[in-house]
């Protein structure tokens, strides 16, 4: 390699270019793949989405723990659903949003 002053790196460089090619070039980590983004924009949501519902039960439950049993299965909750409900019973009603 020769020197050339201050921009010996640069010559180094494509030098080294000019030599090796493109083959010799460290291969990119990061590669653009439509379908990953798309999957990760869906997770995304869906956790966002989960967060709100499970907000939005935390809210509810107490209200619904007020109501009686056979009212909550006419409203379509299973067995299991009114026992979570119930569990909720002790919990204080909220009044603001």
């Amino acid at each position: 390699m020769r020197s050339n002053g201050p921009h010996e790196q640069d010559i180094s460089f494509y030098e080294k270019e000019m030599i090796m090619g493109t083959a010799a070039l460290p291969e990119r980590k990061f590669h653009f793949d439509g379908s990953s983004i798309l999957g990760s924009l869906s997770r995304a949501m869906e956790n966002i989405a989960a967060q709100r519902q499970a907000k939005a039960d935390s809210f509810v439950r107490p209200y619904l723990a007020k109501l009686p049993e056979d009212e909550l299965s006419l409203l379509g909750f299973s067995a299991d659903e009114i026992k979570q409900i119930k569990a909720c019973e002790d919990q204080q009603v909220r009044y603001q949003l």
